[in-house]
């Protein structure tokens, strides 16, 4: 299996609701290896257990403190952090425009 398809199927298994048409890959760091998901949604794929406990404490800081600060903050609204597994694990958010 491909990593596009490894990485949709993790998404679909934990939210069989949300309609995926279209993953691109916009790259991959030390910890994390990042997907475009319908142009819109960015989800972040830790490799390690170390980087699935990481992402989950990043999680709740981004929640608490996006309605504190002034600039666009990414609000997860996808995430799954039972499996410490690498790639089966993820943080979804929709994604901020800018440059990349």
């Amino acid at each position: 299996m491909d990593k596009e398809s490894f990485y949709v199927e993790a998404i679909r298994e934990r939210y069989p609701m949300l309609h995926l048409e279209t993953a691109e890959r916009l790259g991959s760091g030390q910890n994390n290896d990042i997907w475009l998901i319908n142009s819109e949604w960015i989800f972040r794929f830790p490799k390690y257990e170390a980087g699935v406990r990481e992402l989950e404490r990043e999680a709740g800081i981004l929640n608490g403190i996006a309605d504190r600060v002034p600039l666009p903050v990414p609000r997860p609204l996808y995430s799954s952090f039972g499996d410490p597994r690498g790639g089966r694990s993820f943080l979804g958010y929709k994604k901020i425009q800018g440059n990349r």
